[in-house]
């Protein structure tokens, strides 16, 4: 039987949906998060989930119960809009572990505080800069 990863993702989000809507998972949002990586990850994956699942399930943690993060859809559409596939086709665990480090970092901070000289996952790195391009042109066209 052959591995069809439309029906797993679907599957999958829709046990993941189940969970939000079942169970206050506010309190133990964390824990929840890091159980949701784990419990997508397909046999054989070790440790890396496919980036489309990644972006779906992302979504949904922050559709349910959680404040949405300002830098979610500038986040998600990076992802979405790897053109020339200079992105893996998977998240690590670091990478989506981090992650809510890193938008509460940049909420804080903002974007022009980030070093990738620090110990963030280089996916970090390559969306900030990024981020950094597309609004320094969309700022470029406002002007003229």
């Amino acid at each position: 039987m052959s591995y069809n990863q439309n029906t797993h993702s679907s599957v999958l989000i829709k046990h993941v949906r189940t969970a939000l809507m079942n169970y206050n998972v506010l309190p133990y949002e964390k824990e929840f998060y890091i159980w949701i990586y784990y419990f997508s990850l397909i046999d054989g994956q070790q440790h890396r989930l496919i980036k489309q699942h990644a972006i779906s399930l992302w979504r949904l943690f922050y559709s349910k119960n959680i404040e949405k993060p300002k830098i979610l859809d500038s986040w998600l559409n990076y992802l979405e809009d790897d053109i020339n596939n200079e992105i893996s086709k998977t998240i690590t665990y670091d990478t989506w572990r981090i992650f809510p480090q890193f938008v509460e970092f940049i909420q804080l901070n903002g974007y022009q505080s980030y070093d990738d000289n620090e110990a963030w996952p280089c996916l970090f790195d390559s969306f900030v800069e990024y981020y950094q391009k597309n609004n320094l042109i969309i700022y470029i066209i406002n002007i003229f």
